[in-house]
């Protein structure tokens, strides 16, 4: 049975791998995508952002769970059209 710190672990990574896919694409294609998908992105990260902050309140949350909680970083506009 998978343990919660592997889950949270994986989750992680996940999410870090992605980021590194999205940064490898070309100016223009990120451009595009945002132009699609870039409001969407913007409200999901907001919900994100108000759950995080919901989760961050409760003092019994694991220790392990809230700092990697708190390093997730979030795509914004201007961190996905950086050059």
């Amino acid at each position: 049975m998978m343990n919660y710190q592997t889950l949270i672990n994986m989750m992680v990574s996940s999410i870090n791998s992605h980021k590194i896919e999205l940064e490898a694409w070309p100016l223009d294609v990120r451009k595009q995508a945002w132009s699609t998908l870039g409001k969407r992105i913007e409200a999901h990260s907001k919900q994100f952002e108000k759950n995080r902050t919901l989760a961050l309140q409760n003092e019994d949350i694991d220790p392990v769970f809230r700092q990697e909680l708190m390093d997730i970083e979030l795509i914004t506009k201007e961190s996905f059209l950086a050059e």
